[in-house]
């Protein structure tokens, strides 16, 4: 998953990822992401041991005896440090003058062990310099220098001995402040070999040092605080929790949700307090781990000092996270049942208005939504109120946009955002970046729509927002589908549901297969089509999405619509009409009249038809939706030439041209099928040269479309399964 994310805009870069690890890295996960090139670096071969040994001693001595090779080999396995480390034993035992294993074991008791070799060493220094470098190990691998004279109370023989550790290889400079020890073994040598009581000290030591030097900003040393404080003994439990909360909240405002889980989970291992189950529960939100969620909020729940509000609440937003809308309604109304303060009010109703919205019940939803706006007279500037603010005025935009109403919607739109940027709020700022990507599809405009999903979908990245990133690369997925890039569709398509499966988001999922059910259909695999609408559609109602329902029954409905089964299109597109009647949502409502009327065509029902695509056209003009004009004037151009009215056809199929040419057919739903309707009108009425032209369009996006598809069976299926692709092939065969 990193891989991917990592390289997934990398195309046009000269970009290298390196990766070291002590496994091996299996294939697979460089499969279709990048080229791998290994660099095994195994043990030392014996010869590469003597050899690194030969460093260690003196010019003149004689060849090293094969007993002292194979001790050292079989001591260290071939560890190019470990080699080093034994080697230097044998220096500061000043024993490497002498070359068998023999003679050094007469004089000296040689360790068996790395651990013992690096301990011995250890024993080895000054007992000032031990000292501190014993104390140095409390601070980590790497520590900085400055505090270790602190802990060591400005010692003035410090920076000699310092230096000493340095020249006995204990540890090296990573720059004038940092140090780092030679090997994470060394440090823990050093550490271990300690007194629990001892450690218990310098642990307290290091926590007070940090106090002192950082103590006009120690939000950036909370988690190390935490750290010493938490190893010095049950006196410093309430310094221990302090910093543990300090911590805790810090990463989580700052998005590091495994550090912030980490703190947390250390925090309530200490002591059970209803705020860190809260904040737990929060970040478990994020990433999607309802199992865990759950477990939270059942402790939460036993809590007797949790506060009522906060926990129904909860309840409701996973309720509705995993698509239990009744639950999730219930448990909100009881928490609005309790005494609540403004901000909670707010947040209740905002949840109310999402679960409306999920369900397609736009009138209520607003109705929840403006209720919940009305509380602020004015912007609010305290962090929670700015979530609640940004993500009420949010869902008010997603609103209008779903009714019609673009100006609206971009105007809700635009404060959410400002607020959420304002005050740095990069949940609720990826969430507005989203909904814009969506208006901006609706409007034809994929450049823009693109540049706001990538905003998005890097905020969620960055912040670990997993539902969050599905619903990015979903939206990103349907926008390279309708510039044609079907590789890349599928492959996000797939991202998506992988993630949302993996978040148990049921609602979500009813969108990764409408779009995979969408996809298929476009590229001619019918059966592949219906079984994943039939997926989206059996979870959709298992649920209670009337919403996703009806964006399900519309690629349904085409499905059965290129199946040739006009019937029951006509009664899959009746049936997600009204849905989106009931939800007034115009843009669905224009979708399903559209699709009608060119069943109606099919059907010879061309009054019908007239009546049907004349209605989406005006709809469509009222709201802004030009590109989405031409399937309804090619139908309607076709229906009045079946019925002898040649001027109200001509000048149809002459309109919808225009419109098809000035975008070069990039927007509009089927530029294909209106382009072949326009030709096929204007060969009817003899303009030749016309309708020649529309028919070279035709193909010319056909045959582009069918370019950017990898695999030779799918791209056979686009030009061979897709009706109207037959119908073009065997148009420009007959010219």
């Amino acid at each position: 998953q990193v891989l991917n994310d990592l390289v997934r805009h990398l195309d046009g870069y000269a970009a290298a990822i390196v990766i070291s690890s002590r496994e091996p890295v299996p294939a697979e996960w460089f499969a279709e992401v990048v080229t791998p090139f290994a660099i095994s670096l195994n043990n030392l071969s014996r010869e590469g041991i003597k050899r690194l040994m030969r460093q260690f001693v003196d010019e003149q001595m004689g060849e090293l005896e094969d007993s002292l090779v194979d001790f050292v080999a079989l001591r260290t396995d071939g560890n190019p440090f470990f080699v080093e480390q034994v080697m230097l034993f044998f220096r500061d035992q000043g024993l490497l003058g002498d070359s068998s294993l023999d003679t050094l074991s007469a004089r000296f008791d040689i360790p068996t062990d790395i651990r013992s070799v690096l301990v011995a060493r250890l024993d080895r220094l000054l007992q000032d310099v031990k000292q501190v470098v014993q104390t140095a190990a409390v601070l980590g691998r790497e520590f900085e220098v400055q505090l270790l004279a602190e802990m060591i109370n400005s010692d003035s023989r410090f920076t000699v001995k310092l230096e000493t550790a340095t020249e006995a290889a204990i540890w090296l400079p990573l720059n004038q402040i940092r140090y780092i020890f030679k090997h994470g073994l060394m440090r823990d040598a050093a550490y271990n070999m300690q007194l629990q009581a001892r450690l218990q000290e310098l642990h307290r030591l290091a926590a007070v040092s940090f106090e002192a030097l950082y103590g006009h900003d120690l939000a950036p040393y909370y988690g190390d605080l935490a750290y010493h404080y938490g190893r010095s003994g049950t006196a410093q439990r309430e310094k221990t929790l302090l910093y543990l909360d300090l911590a805790a909240r810090k990463m989580q405002a700052e998005y590091a949700n495994e550090d912030a889980l980490r703190y947390y989970e250390q925090a309530l291992a200490l002591e059970v307090r209803w705020p860190w189950i809260v904040g737990q529960i929060d970040v478990l939100h994020v990433l999607g781990r309802r199992e865990a969620e759950l477990a939270a909020l059942a402790q939460l729940q036993s809590v007797a000092e949790a506060p009522a509000f906060t926990v129904q609440f909860l309840w409701g937003r996973y309720y509705e996270a995993i698509g239990n809308y009744e639950a999730a309604e219930t448990a909100v109304q009881q928490a609005l049942n309790t005494e609540t303060n403004r901000l909670d009010r707010a947040r209740g109703l905002n949840q109310l208005g999402i679960i409306a919205r999920r369900q397609g019940s736009y009138d209520k939803a607003r109705g929840f939504f403006e209720e919940a706006a009305a509380l602020f007279t004015e912007t609010p500037h305290e962090e929670a109120e700015v979530k609640a603010y940004a993500q009420i005025f949010s869902g008010l935009g997603t609103i209008y946009r779903q009714q019609g109403d673009f100006e609206s919607a971009k105007r809700y739109y635009r404060q959410a955002l400002a607020v959420s940027r304002d005050h740095q709020q990069l949940l609720e700022e990826a969430q507005v970046l989203n909904h814009l990507g969506v208006l901006d599809y609706y409007q034809r405009d994929f450049g823009e729509a693109e540049r706001h999903h990538q905003q998005a979908l890097k905020i969620r990245q960055t912040i670990g927002d997993r539902d969050g990133m599905g619903a990015s690369l979903y939206n990103i997925a349907i926008i390279w589908q309708d510039v044609n890039d079907y590789d890349k569709a599928q492959k996000y398509y797939a991202e998506a549901q992988m993630i949302w499966q993996e978040t148990q988001n049921r609602w979500e999922e009813v969108n990764a297969w409408n779009g995979l059910g969408m996809l298929a259909q476009q590229l001619g695999r019918l059966d592949v089509a219906l079984d994943a609408l039939m997926q989206g559609l059996t979870i959709s109602r298992e649920i209670g999405d009337e919403a996703g329902e009806a964006y399900v029954l519309a690629n349904l409905g085409g499905v059965y619509h290129d199946l040739q089964n006009l019937p029951l299109a006509e009664e899959t597109y009746v049936k997600g009409q009204q849905f989106a009647e009931a939800q007034n949502d115009i843009y669905m409502l224009s979708y399903f009249v559209s699709h009608r009327g060119m069943v109606s065509l099919d059907a010879a029902a061309y009054g019908q038809a007239i009546a049907q695509a004349g209605s989406a056209l005006e709809m469509r003009v009222k709201n802004e939706m030009r590109l989405w004009t031409t399937a309804d004037l090619t139908t309607l151009a076709a229906a009045h030439l079946a019925l002898g009215e040649t001027t109200q056809a001509q000048q149809y199929a002459e309109e919808a041209i225009v419109i098809l040419d000035e975008c070069a057919g990039k927007g509009p739903e089927l530029p294909q099928r209106d382009y072949f309707m326009a030709y096929e009108v204007l060969l009817a009425l003899g303009e030749e040269a016309a309708a020649r032209k529309a028919l070279a369009q035709a193909e010319r996006l056909m045959l582009e479309k069918a370019g950017e598809i990898a695999a030779e069976e799918i791209r056979r299926s686009f030009l061979e399964q897709v009706g109207i692709h037959r119908q073009i092939a065997e148009a420009v065969g007959r010219w």
